[in-house]
């Protein structure tokens, strides 16, 4: 949808081969991240599932340092 809307806008794939180290300075980091590992309806396997994507998204704003982090976990 990012691509199809707003196709000039820089859009990463798999964050866990991201550095941070290689990106341009931001203001603002904004995603989402599953949330099967602690859903009532999944298994509930939390950081024992590889989609617990949390840690990631953490540790790239540790890298980036933005002033604001926007994440949504549904």
């Amino acid at each position: 949808m990012l691509a199809r809307h707003w196709p000039n806008v820089p859009c990463y794939g798999d964050i866990t081969t991201l550095t941070g180290h290689d990106l341009a300075p931001v203001d603002l980091i904004c995603g989402g991240f599953p949330c099967q590992p602690v859903s009532q309806a999944g298994q509930r396997k939390g950081t024992d599932d590889e989609r617990w994507l949390w840690p990631e998204f953490a540790r790239l704003i540790r890298v980036l340092r933005p002033r604001y982090a926007l994440l949504e976990n549904v």
